[in-house]
């Protein structure tokens, strides 16, 4: 990102994809707790619960325009669904 002094990046992602962001952060099937609770590798809390903090994180991200910790978010998401 500091190397982005065009904010190319940034405008990417409030400009271009913000939509599309939103829905991918709204899917719980790119969320990797829901697959280890689904194939009984979790534990401890429920996964439904992170998964609303998650969110809850990534709205403040993105209300905060800080698009380094969207991303970093949807870089997680993305490759949830490329190995699931």
């Amino acid at each position: 990102m500091e190397l982005d002094t065009r904010r190319q990046l940034y405008d990417l992602v409030w400009q271009r994809y913000s939509g599309a962001i939103r829905v991918l952060l709204d899917n719980p099937y790119v969320y990797q707790p829901f697959w280890d609770h689904c194939n009984g590798l979790a534990t401890g809390e429920n996964w439904g619960n992170r998964f609303a903090a998650a969110k809850r994180f990534a709205n403040a991200a993105l209300a905060g325009k800080e698009a380094a910790s969207v991303l970093a978010v949807v870089f997680n998401r993305l490759y949830t669904l490329r190995t699931s």
